[in-house]
């Protein structure tokens, strides 16, 4: 009878110690699982929280050898095949990939695999594969989720930044229209005259002819500039284009913009730079 009680104890502790082992096994939220390492990898254990994963047991998988690589998502399945042929030369690979569960929805699983040897009866050893599938699927929306909102974010930046220069150049509407009717204002009184001498039969010497075309003509340019200035300001502020920048020029140029609007205000605008100020990588029209 002693006999027979000592036989029975290890009996109750190896039980004990395989029901331990299940129930660590199923409470994980990652599946255990072995497979042969020869092609097509067949499947030789899987854990029972498997059902929590893909909505099958471990005897449906063991039972149908491809069952999972079939449930792979075909965009995925490239992935699976390039890590797994880093298994043999590296003796352990890490990716990430879809299956579809039971349900039809698709899951995301980090599958992690290592090769080890195995003690095989009168065979010495045998290599085989050791992993583990982790259900990931809520990381990946929630990056997904971080990734939208930072392009919605950045987004918004960017219509914040339009928006400001709108408002900068509606601010600038009253200054650069009084810089423009001076301009044409000369230019029409200039044609005006032109014309009237022409109806009156007037004898203008050529060099008078001469000076108030060239007149015309500077004004013309000088609006040219104005306009030119503003549409480029418009369209090119805000860019990622860099470029070597004259931090002086950018001053200057935004200060013509101004001096009008800010004279009518009784403002006189004077500058004081620092000359032979080495060129700033950026962009001139974003600083302006």
């Amino acid at each position: 009878p002693c006999r027979v009680g000592a036989r029975r104890a290890p009996r109750a502790a190896d039980q004990q110690t395989q029901q331990r082992q299940q129930h660590l096994l199923a409470s994980n939220p990652a599946v255990i699982y072995s497979c042969r390492a020869e092609s097509g990898f067949p499947l030789t254990f899987i854990s029972d929280n498997i059902h929590g994963l893909i909505g099958l047991s471990a005897a449906e998988l063991l039972a149908g050898p491809g069952v999972w690589a079939s449930r792979i998502h075909p965009e995925d399945r490239p992935i699976f095949d390039a890590d797994t042929a880093k298994l043999f030369p590296e003796g352990q690979t890490s990716m990430e990939y879809r299956v579809r569960h039971q349900d039809g929805s698709w899951h995301w699983i980090h599958d992690v695999m290592r090769l080890v040897r195995t003690p095989a009866i009168g065979q010495g050893t045998r290599p085989e594969i050791i992993g583990s599938w982790l259900d990931v699927t809520s990381l990946r929306l929630a990056e997904a989720e971080r990734l939208q909102a930072l392009e919605q974010l950045e987004a918004q930046k960017t219509l914040a930044m339009r928006s400001d220069r709108l408002r900068s150049l509606g601010e600038m509407a009253a200054g650069i229209a009084h810089e423009l009717n001076q301009p044409l204002a000369g230019v029409r009184g200039i044609a005006e005259h032109m014309l009237l001498a022409v109806t009156r039969n007037w004898d203008l010497p050529k060099e008078k002819i001469r000076e108030r075309a060239e007149k015309i003509i500077a004004q013309a340019d000088r609006m040219i500039h104005i306009i030119n200035h503003v549409r480029v300001f418009a369209r090119e502020a805000g860019k990622p284009e860099m470029s070597a920048v004259d931090v002086n020029e950018v001053v200057l140029a935004a200060m013509d913009m101004h001096r009008l609007q800010f004279r009518s205000w009784g403002i006189d605008l004077q500058s004081h730079l620092q000359q032979d100020l080495p060129a700033t990588w950026g962009n001139g029209f974003s600083l302006e």
